[in-house]
């Protein structure tokens, strides 16, 4: 009979890492909103980001599998705009509303990111650097490295082992003759961003972005065990249309495609902007994850802040076996305009959740 201790290990590490996946290797872990959270999508997303901005995601995943799984992060984007702005020229070359023409923008971002399941957590730090420049009147590249350092841990007293378990009564203090795991394990990991996108700044009827990333690029040892446990590389590709409408109404069609390992997972998501005036809107939007889940999502922008709220769907097999196994996740972001110092005209195609 195998011990409680292995089941509760193999369980915790093997959903926590490759959640909804086939596979059994070891994952990061995965968000519902994921532009709440940029620098774990794509650090190059800071590229088209205007604003010092602040962001705040808790996300409680199938709270009703012995508490399931919950995640917190903040993150913090700040952009150093490069050069100077001649305001003669920002309405671009072609004489429409040409988003700016600053010789290039400096990108810094920092996530601080807790994610716990069990006996089980996970804790990272990262640190993004980013440049992002104007290649035409509208068309903007940006690239940006990413450093984190990852701390994983395994609370052993969270676990219970049968040799503690005596005549039907459980006691902690009985002894058990398990192998002793490494309580905690430290590992720094490195990766990139890239992003094109199309910006024609405020007044635009059409926005487009296309990027690709890479996390784990030193594949870092994780294991608990003393050996190797390599963390596979991820590589995230995320493009995406924003239709601004005459009518207040805009309309952004995207799709994420992730692959790590044996693992992978398709994304297509809908979002729809209400422009309630030039300071406010109202979000609705929509997620399809292929053989994952379907996330349902609201939110509200106003000029200073963002608040939303998402709900997942399960739509994989392990919902026939257990049920209650939704999602909650909110966000909440703060931001400061720092284009408006420059006089410049930017219109970020990307959700803010």
């Amino acid at each position: 009979m195998k011990n409680i201790a292995k089941i509760s290990i193999i369980g915790f590490i093997t959903i926590s890492f490759a959640m909804l996946s086939e596979s059994i290797n070891a994952q990061d872990t995965r968000s519902s909103m994921s532009y709440g959270n940029p620098i774990n999508l794509n650090p190059a997303i800071a590229g088209a980001n205007k604003d010092f901005k602040l962001l705040i995601n808790y996300r409680d995943q199938w709270g009703s599998l012995d508490n399931g799984f919950k995640t917190y992060s903040v993150t913090a984007l700040y952009p150093v705009f490069v050069g100077k702005s001649n305001s003669s020229t920002i309405l671009g070359e072609s004489g429409k509303n040409g988003a700016n023409n600053v010789n290039g923008k400096l990108d810094f971002g920092l996530n601080a990111q807790k994610y716990t399941a069990g006996a089980f957590s996970n804790l990272d730090f990262a640190l993004s650097i980013g440049y992002n420049i104007r290649l035409t009147d509208n068309n903007y590249f940006s690239a940006a490295i990413l450093g984190s350092y990852v701390q994983k841990s395994l609370d052993v007293s969270k676990l219970t082992f049968d040799e503690q378990y005596v005549l039907g009564s459980y006691n902690s203090s009985n002894s058990n003759s398990e192998t002793v795991l490494n309580e905690k394990v430290i590992y720094p990991s490195v990766g990139f961003g890239a992003l094109w996108y199309y910006n024609e700044g405020e007044g635009a009827k059409l926005n487009a972005f296309l990027g690709v990333a890479g996390y784990n690029l030193n594949k870092p040892n994780e294991s608990l065990i003393g050996g190797t446990g390599e963390l596979p590389r991820r590589f995230t590709f995320n493009g995406g249309v924003k239709i601004i409408g005459a009518n207040k109404i805009d309309i952004t069609p995207n799709v994420i495609y992730l692959v790590q390992g044996c693992s992978q997972l398709i994304s297509a998501g809908l979002y729809l902007d209400y422009r309630l005036n030039d300071k406010s809107k109202l979000v609705l939007g929509s997620w399809y994850k292929v053989n994952d889940a379907v996330t349902f999502l609201i939110g509200f922008d106003y000029k200073l802040f963002t608040i939303g709220y998402g709900y997942d769907v399960v739509t994989s097999d392990v919902s026939r076996s257990v049920s209650g196994l939704n999602t909650h996740t909110i966000s909440l972001s703060i931001k400061l305009d720092q284009a408006s110092k420059k006089s410049l005209n930017l219109n970020s195609p990307f959700s803010s959740f």
